[in-house]
C-alpha cells in the first residue's frame, strides 16, 4: 500500500495532521467520524493525537468516507514545495493552469494525473492581454496542394 513505515512517531504525526485537516476541510467533527465508521472514539483520538496510526482496514474505510486515496494518509505535506500545498486547496477542481507545473517535480505532475487533474492554458487572446502586445499574425507559407493527411 505504502513504503512508509507506520512504526514511527513521524508517520504517527504525519497520518495525525493529513486526518485532522480533512476532517476540517468537511467540517466532520470527531463523534461523527466515529459514529459514521463505527470506530471507537477514544481510537479516533489517538489517531489523531498521534499516539497510534490505523490499521490498514481503517485506513481503507477512512480513505473511502473521505473519497482519497489511501497514500494521501502518509504524503508529508508539510515538507513538501509551496506549490504542491498551493495546489492542494484547488484538488476539488480538479482544473489547474499549465504555469502550476514549473515549480513542481515530475514525480508531483504525474502523481497529479494519476489522480485526475487537468490541466488549462491560457487563451492568445489572455496571453495578449498579459503582454499588453497585439496579436499579430505570421505570413503565410505555401506548403502546395493538400495531399489528404494534413491535420489542421
Amino acid at each position: 500500500m505504502h513504503n512508509t513505515d507506520t512504526n514511527t512517531p513521524k508517520c504517527n504525526y504525519i497520518i495525525s495532521v493529513n486526518l485532522s485537516r480533512m476532517m476540517k476541510n468537511r467540517n466532520i467533527s470527531r463523534r461523527k467520524l466515529s459514529s459514521d465508521l463505527g470506530i471507537k472514539y477514544t481510537t479516533l483520538c489517538d489517531w489523531l493525537n498521534g499516539n497510534s496510526v490505523p490499521r490498514a482496514k481503517s485506513i481503507t474505510a477512512l480513505a473511502g468516507y473521505f473519497g482519497v486515496s489511501e497514500s494521501d494518509f502518509f504524503i508529508d505535506t508539510e515538507s513538501t514545495s509551496d506549490a504542491s500545498n498551493h495546489l492542494s486547496r484547488y484538488k476539488e477542481e480538479l482544473t489547474l493552469n499549465l504555469s502550476a507545473i514549473e515549480f513542481m517535480s515530475d514525480e508531483q505532475i504525474k502523481e497529479l494525473l494519476k489522480r485526475g487533474f487537468t490541466f488549462k492554458h491560457r487563451s492568445l487572446e489572455e496571453y495578449a492581454e498579459l503582454t499588453g502586445r497585439p496579436i499579430i499574425g505570421s505570413e503565410e507559407i505555401d506548403f502546395g496542394e493538400p495531399l489528404g493527411d494534413e491535420i489542421w
